[in-house]
């Protein structure tokens, strides 16, 4: 059976911590809510993955 239930995940030091979403999103939304500053600590950014161009070639 699949669940449409929905959670959100957080952390807090080392302790998870899980809780319904709200229902509305909108006073999120409008306070400018920002990422912790150690929110990408950790993360390696990717390489550039090189494209060929798209130009039509003469």
């Amino acid at each position: 059976m699949q669940s449409k239930d929905k959670i959100l995940t957080n952390k807090q030091g080392d302790e998870p911590i899980l809780s319904a979403p709200p229902k509305d999103w909108s006073v999120y939304l409008t306070t400018n809510a920002i990422a912790s500053d150690g929110f990408m600590d950790g993360v390696e950014d990717l390489p550039i993955d090189e494209k060929d161009s798209l130009e039509a070639s003469s």
